[in-house]
């Protein structure tokens, strides 16, 4: 969300300028000193600017629910293959409305059948072997990036010791 802001601002700041340079440096107003080319300028632009601030807020909620649509089904997904790891059987996932990966969907809840099918005919993993298992598989995705990620944790996440707790009790 920050960095959404950032790009806003930069955005705003050179378009800001590249207008200045545009109409206050170029001799359109003839020869003045920069200071006050540039008071002119803020007064005259003054509602660019109040526009292009009002619709932050905007831009923003519209970023975030954004982000949701897509995120938010691949926590559901991320859900379903724990479990599937732990040998459990799994819902079809359904999605909302305005989610996006449709497609991938498709093919997820595809697997999810077949998984289901199967899921009779093997044996049960201890769950916490599977979690042993997803945080190696972590640890071994992280480490070409540690050299740029230093001092990062690679402790489980929230959503690992939920999982942990709900499949110990």
């Amino acid at each position: 969300m920050t960095r959404m802001v950032v790009y806003w601002l930069l955005y705003h700041v050179f378009q800001w300028h590249a207008l200045f340079l545009s109409e206050g440096l170029i001799g359109i107003n003839g020869p003045k000193p920069v200071t006050t080319l540039y008071v002119e300028f803020f007064w005259n632009n003054l509602p660019l600017f109040a526009v292009g601030t009002a619709i932050l807020p905007i831009i923003m909620w519209d970023m975030l629910k954004m982000s949701h649509r897509v995120a938010g089904p691949f926590v559901r997904f991320e859900r379903a293959l724990r479990a599937m790891a732990r040998g459990e059987k799994v819902d079809k996932i359904k999605l909302r409305k305005t989610d996006f990966v449709d497609e991938f969907l498709a093919v997820f809840n595809a697997y999810v059948a077949i998984h289901n099918q199967e899921v009779g005919h093997r044996p049960k993993r201890p769950s916490h072997e599977i979690e042993e298992l997803i945080l190696e598989e972590l640890e071994n995705d992280r480490k070409p990036s540690a050299a740029r990620t230093e001092g990062q944790s690679t402790r489980p996440s929230k959503n690992d010791q939920r999982d942990r707790q709900a499949t110990s009790v």
